[in-house]
């Protein structure tokens, strides 16, 4: 019996357990309840052949290790895009993400 169980093999479990093999950790077994990994970070494809995103696949981070991880695990596979969606509120567009940008909006409205 294992010691250590991580519960889904999505980015968070993964993660995990590549920490605990990289401390020299064996005795772990990583659960997943879907046909394969990824958790929310994993796409499908309809039979018609369109891709959908299960959750996002956003990766926000300042951690050198975090990165670094990232880049030796994923490889080539990923796709970066500069994003530019908009809000419309207040007639006017602010710039996404909205909880960035809320200064935008008239001052009496920021403050409350």
């Amino acid at each position: 019996m294992k010691r250590i169980l991580i519960i889904g093999a999505g980015p968070t479990g993964l993660g995990a357990a590549y920490r605990l093999h990289e401390l020299g950790y064996t005795d772990f077994q990583v659960l997943e309840g879907s046909s394969g990994p990824g958790g929310l970070a994993s796409s499908e494809t309809s039979k018609n052949g369109f891709v959908y995103d299960i959750g996002g696949h956003v990766l926000f981070s300042h951690f050198r290790y975090f990165d670094e991880l990232f880049d030796r695990m994923l490889g080539p596979n990923f796709q970066e895009l500069q994003r530019e969606a908009w809000v419309w509120m207040m007639d006017r567009f602010l710039p996404y993400p909205f909880q960035n940008n809320v200064r935008e909006l008239p001052r009496e409205a920021v403050l409350r």
